[in-house]
């Protein structure tokens, strides 16, 4: 065990006051590792023969939305196993929100976002637990990877129910069309020229020149400019983006497109003419063996906002998952949620993903600890941290303790020092989720480890 001391903290709430408290850090390590078993047989037979992927699903709320905590595990794992590509991506940005910074997304086309956090509506709200549509028919999606480690060179689209109505361009070619457009006049006031002089000077009627220039009076002021009303037309160049679509084919419901070559950038397209287009991510891959970590978080969100929504649990099946990693539960403590209904919520989640994906191990990571008003233990995490390793046999689940490994209720203030929180006492830094992420990854390589030994 590791000893800590914290000073010039007070922390107030209905029982607690304290000052200059110990905090005391447990042995990092998973609770209950044996619900790992079939996982870490799978991982010693990608370490030996160095063939296939294996799938790592890391669902939570913003900071997995921003793969802040995941991009560094991943990259930790994959140094270590391999790596077989990217993973799940989504357009976050397109749905006007934060996302990887790895990934670049950008349309011509206007998208509809609807998260999984609002009372549920028609939207079809998915695997990345945000709904995105358009009804723009000629849009086009180009997805950029900055990384160069994640170039890939197969792709997967998710959609609701499978529909078959997105597809891929790796090419464009620009089109320029000889049009007719209105000819634009315009007329730069001078001194001394009044509104109806200027309309009799271009054969205009003086009201339709006011209101061509949105005008409430006849007062124009010199230097200003004119726009003058005409019927006649000039001839323009107009230029036009055409996407090139690649063969596609259909497996296990999601669109695939494989190159022969790693590819940096792909257009999304329609492949048909339809009322409205849904997209709920896409995943990359590679040719090489390793490990695939999928980030999958919505900010705010909590099980319950998760739990009402089955297209999300039935388009799991995508990713083919081996071990499902869970990171929520702060967002339940700031709605003061008790510890029943919590638990309560955790288990309808549990349990739903056991019963559809009974081959797929589960790991459940406490939530970190936070405080409420900037100054106050949040004692309702606390407890959710506590209760939680009380579920490891019962639900045949592994926990991991992040709330203890981070101080407990009282490391909050000492990790603010440390460069680790943000002033809101609440969310972490990238350093702070970095370090949550290496002591994530040294607990698993060391139930790993100890379950080869």
């Amino acid at each position: 065990m590791v000893s800590q001391n914290i000073s010039n903290v007070i922390a107030e709430s209905d029982s607690i006051v304290a000052n200059e408290t110990p905090i005391i850090i447990p042995e990092n390590q998973i609770e209950n590792q044996k619900a790992l078993l079939g996982f870490f047989e799978k991982l010693q037979l990608l370490e030996k023969s160095k063939t296939g992927h294996l799938n790592i699903v890391h669902i939570g709320d913003s900071h997995i939305q921003a793969d802040l905590m995941t991009n560094k595990i991943r990259k930790l794992l994959q140094q270590k196993f391999g790596n077989g590509g990217r993973g799940f991506v989504f357009p976050h940005s397109i749905a006007k929100t934060n996302g990887s910074s790895d990934v670049k997304f950008s349309s011509n086309a206007n998208w509809n976002a609807y998260r999984n956090i609002y009372p549920v509506n028609n939207s079809m709200v998915g695997l990345s637990g945000i709904a995105l549509s358009t009804k723009f028919v000629l849009f086009a999606l180009e997805m950029t990877v900055r990384d160069h480690d994640y170039f890939f060179d197969k792709i997967k689209i998710v959609t609701p129910n499978g529909e078959n109505s997105l597809g891929f361009s790796i090419a464009k070619k620009i089109i320029s069309e000889a049009v007719l457009v209105p000819k634009k006049i315009f007329h730069k006031i001078q001194k001394r020229e009044t509104l109806l002089g200027i309309a009799q000077k271009f054969g205009v009627d003086i009201d339709t020149l006011k209101t061509f220039n949105n005008l409430k009076s006849d007062k124009i002021a010199r230097g200003k400019t004119l726009q003058i009303p005409t019927s006649e037309m000039v001839v323009k160049t107009a230029e036009r983006s055409e996407y090139i679509p690649v063969s596609t084919k259909e497996i296990n419901q999601n669109v695939v497109f494989e190159s022969e070559k790693p590819l940096e950038k792909i257009f999304i397209i329609p492949s048909t003419k339809i009322d409205e287009y849904n997209l709920n991510g896409l995943i990359l891959e590679n040719k090489n063996s390793g490990i695939l970590y999928h980030n999958i978080g919505v900010n705010g969100s909590k099980f319950m906002d998760f739990n009402k929504y089955p297209l999300f649990f039935e388009q799991l099946e995508s990713l083919s998952p081996d071990l499902f990693v869970i990171s929520l539960g702060t967002n339940e403590s700031f709605g003061k949620f008790t510890t029943e209904k919590y638990l309560s919520d955790l288990q309808f989640f549990l349990e739903t993903i056991q019963q559809k994906y009974p081959n797929a191990a589960v790991l459940l990571t406490t939530p970190p600890p936070s405080l409420f008003q900037k100054k106050y233990p949040n004692l309702v995490v606390a407890d959710y941290a506590a209760k939680t390793l009380n579920l490891t046999n019962s639900q045949n689940i592994a926990v991991w303790n992040l709330h203890a490994q981070m101080g407990g209720i009282f490391g909050v203030n000492q990790n603010f020092s440390s460069g680790l929180v943000q002033p809101d006492k609440i969310h972490y830094t990238n350093k702070g989720y970095e370090m949550q992420a290496q002591l994530l990854f040294d607990a698993l390589m060391k139930a790993y480890q100890n379950t080869k030994n």
